[in-house]
């Protein structure tokens, strides 16, 4: 990966995991480059995640909270030199739209289940404006997905319909506690020991990097 780049987590709907995916790539991500966090979700989790990442005496993440200015968000990313990755809440704003169109790479987190899938629309129809002014780049990352039980008709029918916005990863994230864990111990799944969830983030990191 090339820097400065600007990678966004983001989705119009709550509960698809974005601040999960968030924070476990900034801290695999702060090893390698110099990682900004700009966190734009009102629930603030990930800044909770470091708060207990804090108390376990681990390296904190470099993170600025909850931005209310646009010019705010568009001076940090035009000051920075290395990596910056921005949590988004699941709701639509112009400063979340901002962080959208100065976006190197967007990753939107889903389940496959067809409430999560058909609630991405909101999200494309966002997208679709956002095209008229500068193309941006989208990629579908699987979260929450039970082992080997993978709605591949549903995944299969939505990529189908919607393949000019989204691009799907290779890679997904199951359903397993180390995701749950891993916040409340403030380490990224990648630290916990002999973790399988660590392997599925390594693995999409490597993808990130083939697609920048």
């Amino acid at each position: 990966m090339k820097v400065p780049f600007v990678l966004t987590i983001a989705c119009s709907k709550g509960g698809v995991g974005k601040s999960t995916v968030a924070y476990n790539l900034a801290v695999e991500f702060s090893k390698k480059y110099d990682t900004q966090v700009i966190d734009l979700d009102y629930q603030k989790s990930i800044s909770i995640f470091n708060y207990n990442r804090e108390q376990s005496n681990l390296e904190k993440l470099d993170i600025t909270p909850v931005i209310k200015n646009e010019k705010h968000l568009k001076q940090l990313i035009k000051e920075n030199t290395g990596l910056i990755i921005i949590d988004t809440g699941a709701f639509d704003s112009d400063i979340n739209r901002t962080a959208l169109l100065l976006s190197d790479m967007i990753i939107v987190p889903t389940s496959d289940s067809q409430v999560d899938l058909y609630g991405l629309i909101l999200f494309k129809k966002v997208l679709e404006n956002l095209n008229k002014i500068k193309k941006v780049k989208s990629f579908l990352l699987l979260n929450k997905i039970i082992s080997r039980s993978i709605n591949k008709t549903a995944v299969s029918a939505f990529m189908k319909e919607h393949k000019n916005y989204f691009k799907l990863f290779k890679n997904l994230m199951t359903y397993r506690l180390d995701y749950k864990k891993s916040f409340e111990s403030g380490k990224s799944v990648c630290e916990i020991s002999k973790s399988k969830a660590g392997v599925e983030i390594k693995k999409i990191i490597k993808e990130i990097g083939e697609y920048v």
